[in-house]
């Protein structure tokens, strides 16, 4: 019989910082992020389109049981003045252009 396979909080951290892992994520996000802005420009939200960009980090994991620390790459915007002017006739949310870029 095979030996259960154990690891430790540490190694999963070890292995969920790897070089490999973190490119996933931001190639996930680099995936949305065209989508997205297109999405924006199309809409009539021009201020969103142009403020759309990726950010990369990752999660501190004290809320987490085991203390994971997962990466992350998310699409945000910048919103200012400038940008809710620009956006004030579009279609869709800022909202929804991230939903629906994300889930297409």
């Amino acid at each position: 019989m095979a030996a259960k396979l154990k690891l430790s909080a540490e190694k999963i951290n070890e292995m969920m910082g790897s070089p490999a892992v973190r490119k996933a994520v931001a190639a996930k996000a680099a995936r949305v992020l065209p989508r997205a802005k297109s999405l924006a420009y199309s809409s009539g939200a021009d201020g969103t389109g142009k403020a759309l960009e990726v950010i990369e980090g990752v999660r501190p994991g004290t809320k987490s049981p085991s203390g994971l620390r997962r990466p992350y790459a998310r699409i945000r915007v910048e919103v200012t003045d400038e940008v809710r002017e620009q956006d004030r006739g579009s279609k869709l949310s800022r909202r929804q252009i991230l939903r629906r870029s994300s889930s297409a």
